[in-house]
């Protein structure tokens, strides 16, 4: 299969609401080259004496993300005066999958371990399997770790759970192995799903996934719902939520940058929600709520 590799040179102020645009796109792994990362190493290492610093590291970043060959992609026009320069290189699936497990590395988060579809490893942790397809959720991204912190603070016992915006799966299945009795995942992007199902052979669990706009196609209730989406969606689709609850239930809301905390307050407070607890994991927000209605 043939891959596009898209390599942008952005501004460093301008890589938060890039990064936010493209996990929109449903496109959340990404590489990303700065000098400033370096000198930021090197300059921790009190007992290095650092002969040549990188003081002088610019403002400029390049920041790269893989696509299907044969898919088109077409620039947000939020992002159209923010890119410096583009460059597209064209690669067959063995570089890509070589890429990816040049970069991918297992991650653990609290009483769970992610690993990569190809690495065997014997751990007592509860171990999720991914492989990193083109589907949003490798564990390795600020707000999915956010949300299985979040996940493993819930009493899943028994429970029943909807994913909206699944992406991966990885998020259903860390519900699935912590006791969840019955585990929805749903996804507009048909990509998604065939990800996720191709994932779900890998950690032996029993999620259903479906193709669906969010809240829109599902008719049952649920104890939990979670949604690692992004601000804007999230609270388009507050209103909805009440109407797919079990009268005792937990919601978990990430993808929110820290800059629109205050926002997404607001508009939970509109919506008669509560939040219960919060994480905050470098620029990203996620929040467990309840609705009061």
């Amino acid at each position: 299969m043939i891959y596009q590799k898209i390599q942008w040179t952005i501004s460093r102020r301008d890589v938060e609401l890039v990064i936010a645009v493209l996990d929109g796109q449903g496109i959340d792994t990404l590489e990303i080259s700065d000098d400033k990362d370096i000198s930021d190493y090197y300059n921790e290492k009190e007992e290095w004496i650092i002969m040549d610093p990188f003081d002088d590291y610019g403002d400029e970043i390049k920041l790269s993300f893989y696509l299907d060959g044969k898919e088109k992609f077409f620039t947000p026009k939020i992002l159209e005066n923010k890119i410096i320069a583009e460059e597209i290189k064209t690669i067959d699936d063995q570089d890509y999958l070589y890429q990816w497990q040049k970069y991918y590395e297992p991650i653990e988060i609290g009483d769970l371990l992610v690993l990569p579809s190809w690495e065997e490893r014997v751990s007592d942790k509860t171990v999720i399997k991914i492989d990193p397809g083109m589907a949003f959720g490798t564990g390795d991204h600020e707000t999915t770790k956010a949300c299985l912190d979040l996940i493993q603070g819930l009493d899943l016992s028994g429970k029943s759970v909807l994913d909206i915006g699944t992406g991966s799966g990885i998020l259903a299945f860390a519900c699935d192995k912590f006791g969840a009795q019955y585990v929805k995942g749903i996804d507009i992007d048909p990509v998604a799903i065939e990800q996720a199902k191709a994932n779900q052979q890998l950690n032996n669990t029993q999620v259903t996934f479906v193709e669906g706009d969010l809240v829109k196609d599902v008719e049952e209730k649920f104890d939990i719902l979670l949604g690692n989406l992004l601000s804007h969606i999230i609270i388009k689709m507050l209103p909805d939520l009440p109407s797919r609850l079990k009268k005792d239930h937990s919601i978990i809301l990430s993808g929110i940058l820290c800059s629109e905390e205050m926002e997404m307050e607001q508009a939970l407070e509109k919506e008669n929600y509560e939040i219960i607890d919060r994480r905050k994991n470098g620029q990203w927000l996620a929040l467990k709520v309840r609705w009061n209605g």
